[in-house]
């Protein structure tokens, strides 16, 4: 159709350990901020031995990207409930 013969298809199949997003255990990283949090070593060594990349460990040390808690509600749930009988 294009030029391109038919067996040349596109697989859009995620390779093992492309992409690291959670490969190391809670157990992990708890070992490895304990190990950098008094400075026994650095971020760099860190990183070769336990496996986590220095950014993550940075922003656990740092507790950078916590989630926020939710905003509170506007109104009370007697109110919701009034508004929600005069609607219907």
């Amino acid at each position: 159709m294009f030029g391109f013969p038919p067996s040349v298809s596109r697989v859009y199949k995620r390779v093992f350990g492309s992409r690291k997003y959670v490969y190391y255990s809670p157990e992990t990283l708890e070992a490895c901020l304990n190990a950098v949090s008094p400075y026994l070593c650095t971020l760099k060594d860190a990183e070769a031995v336990f496996g986590i990349s220095k950014r993550i460990i940075c922003y656990k040390r740092n507790q950078v990207l916590i989630r926020k808690p939710k905003r509170p509600l506007v109104i009370s749930n007697e109110e919701e409930k009034t508004v929600a009988s005069c609607i219907v």
